[in-house]
């Protein structure tokens, strides 16, 4: 009887401590979420068309870079850009100020237009 009771007292402690409230934002695992969707798509692709750790590498810097330089544009005055830093990068031009832009939406677009235009299939 011990050795059935022992079980249920455990789970029962760990699930009353699991369930207080933490202060981790969920927002910002939201905001995020897609983006590592495509990242993990994109690995699956590398992976089935046999891309070499080279070329590989290659896809996912190009891909962050652009997906850095447009969200960066929504947080000017905290992140630096890249242009200047990397050879060959030039500057992106500034988000129009008219508009309200959704800046993780730009992030995931500019990752995913740069990944399709480096992956033949």
């Amino acid at each position: 009887m011990k050795a059935f009771l022992t079980p249920i007292l455990f789970i029962s402690l760990v699930s009353i401590f699991s369930c207080q409230q933490s202060t981790f934002d969920s927002k910002i695992c939201e905001d995020t979420t897609f983006l590592h969707d495509a990242v993990d798509k994109t690995t699956e692709v590398i992976v089935h068309d046999i891309f070499s750790p080279v070329v590989a590498g290659r896809i996912y810097a190009y891909s962050s870079v652009a997906s850095y330089e447009a969200l960066r544009q929504g947080y000017q005055n905290e992140y630096k850009s890249l242009a200047g830093q990397l050879n060959g990068l030039e500057p992106v031009p500034p988000a129009p100020q008219d508009r309200k832009i959704d800046f993780n939406i730009a992030a995931l677009q500019a990752y995913m237009n740069v990944s399709k235009a480096l992956i033949f299939s």
